[in-house]
């Protein structure tokens, strides 16, 4: 599976209601210590998982996508590393009931995917699922043994 695919899958997964989003993956992890890229942290939320490692990705690895793609993607890149996975407001990335004024950053999201989507033109990734990144990104870790904030 190379990062292209990985993107695509995870545009289509973002391009979609937050809701949508909560019944392909589980509503929490095992804490696990993610590493992508540059970025690194400790967390039990999925949504964040799948959000670091959408953001590395597109960080240089959209070059063969057309010029008006990319300029998306870089919104898209922003969005997630300044404004959501650097943000103090950690519960940004868990699983919410009712809706609150957090939804308006996923429907941001949301449309930004929807809109890199139509001018990239590559059809859905059908074979690869959560558990793909869980694997490939992260490892287990034993909270009892290290004093590390789990965000």
């Amino acid at each position: 599976m190379d990062k292209k695919e990985e993107i695509i899958y995870l545009l289509h997964f973002f391009s979609q209601p937050q809701a949508q989003q909560w019944k392909e993956i589980p509503d929490t992890l095992a804490p696990v210590w993610v590493r992508v890229g540059n970025m690194e942290a400790a967390t039990d939320k999925p949504i964040r998982l799948l959000s670091m490692v959408l953001a590395d990705h597109l960080n240089g690895c959209c070059d063969n996508f057309p010029p008006d793609a990319i300029e998306v993607t870089d919104e898209i890149r922003v969005l997630l590393t300044y404004w959501m996975l650097e943000s103090p407001h950690d519960h940004i990335f868990a699983k919410r009931d009712e809706s609150d004024q957090l939804d308006y950053i996923w429907g941001i999201l949301s449309r930004l995917c929807q809109e890199a989507l139509n001018k990239v033109e590559y059809p859905p990734v059908k074979d690869i699922c959560f558990e793909h990144f869980v694997k490939n990104y992260s490892h287990p870790i034993n909270t009892q043994e290290f004093d590390l904030p789990i965000l």
